[in-house]
């Protein structure tokens, strides 16, 4: 666990023979106070050079870095997986919906928390999750205009107060004036939402006249 010691002991220990750690301590017993790989060799004395070597992993019991994010914003009808991005073997995961695994999918808004442990150390953190309401585009499906009128036709406009507006003509105002027979989408976003919407647009050129000339006699 964070700020705890770990104890290293020698077993099978000969009388008169030497036990040195890698950190330089000697003994048949060491408590060391970081992670790390520590070697202890076994020296006889009278003998010169080591007669023996062993290495020791000490492994935290949990992860320095464990953290499930900042608080998020997600758009209605979306989901997220909550991911605490935890690769060390033998960690028990217990999230505040009662679940065991490793991430947890969640759709609603709520605050939700994850309790790891290990070798009865424990941490804990929580993560607040905010849905947003999709913005709705009000446009009709089918616009039909006489092109006659089209000098007057007033701008096609999305929804108001919108982050970003783009057309599909490219156009990233509120509002544009289409001049020709076609389908058009407009596509919002607010905070996270992406909204795309489409209508058909339709130019009336009106009845043709059809003007017949007879010779007189």
């Amino acid at each position: 666990c964070d700020a705890s010691n770990v104890t290293i002991n020698i077993k099978n220990v000969k009388a008169g023979w030497i036990y040195e750690c890698s950190d330089g301590k000697i003994g048949t017993s060491n408590t060391v106070t970081k992670a790390g790989k520590y070697t202890v060799t076994v020296k006889k004395p009278g003998i010169s050079g080591e007669i023996k070597s062993k290495e020791v992993n000490v492994i935290k019991a949990l992860p320095d870095n464990f953290d499930l994010g900042e608080d998020l914003i997600i758009c209605e009808g979306d989901s997220y997986e909550i991911d605490p991005k935890i690769t060390q073997a033998n960690i028990t995961y217990k999230w505040s919906d009662g679940s065991t695994g490793k991430t947890l999918k969640v759709n609603r808004a709520g605050t939700y928390s994850l309790e790891i442990s290990n070798a009865g150390c424990v941490k804990r953190d929580d993560i607040k999750i905010t849905v947003q309401t999709k913005p709705e585009i009000n446009i009709p499906k089918k616009i039909t205009v006489c092109a006659t009128k089209l000098d007057k036709l007033e701008p096609i406009k999305g929804p108001d107060g919108m982050d970003e507006y783009l057309w599909s003509t490219g156009e990233k105002t509120q509002g544009i004036k289409p001049n020709k027979t076609g389908t058009y989408w407009l596509q919002v976003k607010k905070n996270k939402c992406v909204v795309r919407d489409t209508f058909k647009f339709q130019v009336n050129l009106g009845p043709k006249i059809k003007v017949e000339t007879k010779a007189n006699k």
